[in-house]
Order: structure tokens, then sequence, then C-alpha cells
């Protein structure tokens, strides 16, 4: 089987990494080339790239979505998906699109502009042959008025990725003694990712060091960032964007991480806190019910209240969860999601 991904590059962000590792688990199996997607390309460069997609000698083309690599305002999805399908269907190759974030109504603003992203979501449902969603959450957010052939296939844990780094060198390389211990919001700082909350757990804890590992991906997160690093209590530690090398330290010198997001479908630093089997706490909103009912290893919390109940446990019951992390980690590997796209594959 010739498969030809269409992604954003690796160094892109989650996305990019995502594609590399599904890529590498499944050259086993299966040829697989993959075209970069970077965000910002033109009119003319979508249209060769759908060209250059569409035409490939690959039994399965698969896109790995991301809002902001087709604008502006999506415009250039009314481009590539329509003549990424026509080209396809003349070569007789199947198309698949992984949806790795779902925007709903109280995604964007205003119900014109809703109205408008609903109807691209519909063009994206027309134009190929199955939608992969990366959670169930993110499946029934994506409503669209035709009937499209749906798959969930979980993100998956990249342990073929993970960093052997010893512990006390990874605290100390973000300014940290060996023995302090370190709670961390970790990956690239937005409005929904709640730090505000993670600031406030920082000053109810001052004998610990907080870490805030990461900073702002796009140009319209700057300001949002800058509030966070001016109000940040001197307990906190902000490093800005992270270079490969440390983004895995990270989670090598974190005892606890906080998930404090307010609205997300899936959440590919969950499973790098899987991967390292760090103790976690979640904002309690579906995707981290779900995980958190099936599988455990993470604690939930509503409020400020029970954010602080929730990480007091963590730092006292850190093993305990991080043995529970063990079989989630496990039967989430690349490999087997590798091998659950196959499978995929073959249904087309």
């Amino acid at each position: 089987m010739k498969v030809t991904f269409v992604t954003p590059p690796q160094d892109e962000g989650g996305i990019g990494k995502y594609a590399d590792g599904i890529c590498r688990e499944m050259r086993d199996d299966a040829q697989v080339s993959r075209l970069d997607l970077p965000e910002g390309l033109g009119l003319i460069k979508h249209v060769a790239l759908a060209w250059h997609a569409g035409t490939t000698d690959a039994d399965v083309v698969h896109v790995q979505f991301e809002y902001a690599f087709f604008n502006p305002k999506l415009v250039f999805a009314w481009v590539f998906f329509p003549l990424l399908a026509v080209l396809t269907r003349l070569h007789g190759t199947s198309t698949a699109v992984t949806m790795h974030e779902v925007w709903e109504s109280d995604t964007v603003d205003g119900g014109l502009e809703w109205r408008y992203v609903w109807i691209t979501h519909t063009l994206i449902a027309v134009t190929t042959d199955s939608l992969v969603f990366l959670s169930q959450n993110a499946s029934e957010a994506f409503d669209v008025p035709v009937p499209v052939k749906r798959a969930t296939l979980p993100h998956g844990v990249d342990l073929g990725e993970t960093r052997s780094v010893d512990e006390g060198s990874a605290k100390e390389l973000f300014g940290f003694s060996p023995d302090d211990s370190i709670i961390a919001q970790i990956g690239y700082v937005s409005p929904r990712k709640g730090t505000e909350l993670f600031l406030k757990l920082a000053e109810k804890y001052p004998e610990h060091q907080f870490l805030i590992a990461g900073g702002p991906r796009r140009e319209e997160d700057q300001e949002y960032f800058e509030g966070v690093r001016q109000n940040a209590p001197g307990n906190v530690t902000v490093t800005g964007v992270l270079s490969d090398r440390r983004f895995h330290a990270a989670f090598v010198a974190t005892d606890v991480a906080v998930l404090s997001y307010t609205d997300i479908r899936q959440s590919g630093i969950l499973n790098w806190c899987f991967a390292y089997c760090v103790p976690t706490i979640c904002r309690r909103i579906p995707y981290f019910e779900r995980i958190a009912a099936e599988w455990g290893g993470i604690l939930l919390f509503d409020d400020m209240s029970g954010a602080v109940e929730r990480l007091s446990i963590a730092l006292r019951e850190s093993e305990r969860l991080s043995a529970q992390m063990e079989e989630y980690r496990e039967s989430h590997s690349f490999e087997r999601i590798a091998e659950r796209h196959l499978e995929l594959y073959l249904e087309l």
C-alpha cells in the first residue's frame, strides 16, 4: 500500500510531529511519503499542492487538517479540497482527512462567521472518503447535514520520541534545584489554555516552583502571553517557545502537570504527559472526563478550590497516578495507532 500524507511541516507545531511519528511507524507495512503544507501558502501553492497530492500514485492521500493552514478565512480550503477530490477520483485514489481540531459556534465570533465555518465543514465532508477524529468529542462536535464516513483514532503516545534525560539535569536546565517540586503547564500559550488559573495555583503554593514551559505560537496570542508573563508570581518561571530538546526536558522535570484548558477536543500535551508518566490534573471538560473514566491516571477539577485539592492529591500520590498511566500509554502507542490507520485505509 502507498500512502501520501499532506501535513504541516514537523517544525511547525504538534500536528507535523504527530504526522511524522505515524509515518515512521507505518513504514514497515506501507510505502509512505509526505507533502508539507506550511502555514502562509498563497493561492498558487495551494493549487500546486492539491495537484501534486491528487496525481501521485498513492492508494490513499491523508490530509492532516488545521484551520490556520488554509487562511485567510479558510478561503484556500475552497480551492484545495474540491481540486484534490476531482483529481483523486480521476486517479482512483482514496482520501482521508484528520480533523485535529473542530471549531464550534462558540469558537468563532458571530453567527455569520460560524455559518461560514459550518459550510466549510460541509465542503470537507463531501470532498473526502473518510473523516478521522482524534476523540469521540471531536466527532460529535463535527455536525454536518450530509452523510460521511467517520473514524475515531486516538491521538496516541509517541513512545519512540521520548528522551532519556536525568530528572535532576532536566530541572537544572530550567534553573531549578534537583530537589524542587515542579508544577508545570507545558505547550503553546493561548487564552483557551486557561493559564490564569495556573497563576492562581502558584499563589496558593508558594513553597513549590511553577513552570510555564512554552510561549505563543501565533502573533495574535502574543498580547495574552505578555499579560501572563507580567502577572506571574515570583515562584513562576516562564520560558517562551521551547526548542525540541527543552520541550521534552520539561516533561522529565515536571512532578505534576496542570491542564486547565477551557475548550479542547484532544490534547497532544496530555499524550506527552502519558508518554512520560507525569501525574496530571485537568479541568473537567468532556474529553478529559472520558479518559479519566476509562483509564484513570489523571485527576479532574471543576474550579479553583478543586484544583487546589487535586494538586495536593497529585503531589502526594504521584507514584500511584504514574502507574495508572502506564496501561494507557502502552495501549495507545503510535505503533498501535499506525496499525489502526492502515486498517482504516483498507476499508476505503
